[in-house]
């Protein structure tokens, strides 16, 4: 039976945690995203922490694919203290992706929101 899918409450959304720099996991949380915005086109972010933040340099294998899906609104949040943990600098990153102080601080702030949650 199939199940119809159910937008977030307005002014909610969809988020996306990737704490892994496996390329399986990227490739399920952006097919995920792709499949999110073409059905409801609801509020989605991917928050990349811990490994994660390796996928989104800006030679990344799925780089086209995450810079096509932030023009069709996906939002992709990196944690500035993994950038620090990892060495890497801002200039190396992704143009898609937004720094934030805390990754889990903002999954737990999505939570309380409302926000439906996904670990692919």
């Amino acid at each position: 039976m199939l199940v119809p899918f159910m937008a977030p409450a307005k002014g909610r959304g969809v988020v996306i945690q990737v704490d892994t720099a496996s390329v399986h996991t990227w490739r399920m949380a952006l097919t995920n995203a792709a499949n999110l915005l073409a059905a409801t086109h609801p509020r989605i972010e991917i928050i990349a922490l811990g490994r994660a933040v390796m996928l989104l340099k800006r030679d990344a294998p799925y780089g086209r694919r995450i810079l096509a899906l932030h023009r069709k609104g996906l939002q992709i949040d990196v944690c500035a203290c993994d950038l620090r943990r990892f060495h890497l600098h801002r200039s190396g990153m992704s143009p898609a992706v937004r720094y934030i102080p805390s990754a889990i601080a903002e999954v737990v702030r999505r939570e309380r929101q409302g926000w439906a949650y996904v670990q692919p």
